[in-house]
């Protein structure tokens, strides 16, 4: 069963928070939960659950690490304003990433997209997850699970219209393995 919040976690010295088994949506979430720690470098939420459009907006000026893993997104989006992030690690269905700055700052991005278990519009799926990618254009190193790539190769054509413009890129990675978080209790 998913945790419940309170609607404000009032931390101003916290600098790392690790939260797994909780849903977005409903009275048990609200968006300015973590708006009350002001000075949070590493977040890292596993296990997310979200219900029908709902979504995650994370707003943190100090955050530099962030990790999602979503049990599932649906329709919902991820707003992420973090002008200091540098790293960014994904696992889930592909989001619909809205980005207020173009996260210049991030250097390291992980995406391990699943392949949805339900009948979906595949086209629509890629698409989502170019457009999630095409915001982290400014990355240095991109890791892909070897399940994103095999999303992305579902529709070719839509990778030869949209492109992945990665003009900054160094390292690309492909896992075979998926990838594995370091969770502690």
């Amino acid at each position: 069963m998913p945790m419940k919040l309170p609607t404000l976690l009032a931390c101003p010295a916290l600098k790392s928070l690790h939260l797994s088994h909780f849903s977005t949506g409903g009275p048990n979430f609200e968006p300015a939960t973590f708006s009350g720690c002001p000075n949070l470098e590493t977040m890292q939420l596993f296990d997310i659950l979200t219900v029908g459009s709902e979504g995650l907006c994370i707003d943190a000026d100090n955050l530099r690490s962030l990790v999602l893993s979503f049990a599932f997104l649906g329709e919902g989006k991820v707003e992420i304003y973090a002008p200091r992030l540098t790293t960014f690690k994904y696992s889930g269905t592909p989001p619909i990433v809205c980005l207020t700055d173009n996260l210049a700052s991030v250097d390291y991005v992980y995406f391990d997209i699943k392949t949805p278990k339900f009948r979906h519009n595949e086209e629509e799926y890629v698409l989502r997850l170019i457009n999630t990618l095409n915001e982290f254009r400014h990355a240095k190193s991109l890791t892909l699970s070897s399940s994103t790539v095999q999303v992305l190769t579902k529709v070719p054509s839509l990778l030869d219209q949209n492109g992945l413009p990665f003009a900054n890129l160094k390292h690309l990675k492909i896992k075979v393995k998926k990838w594995q978080s370091k969770r502690h209790g």
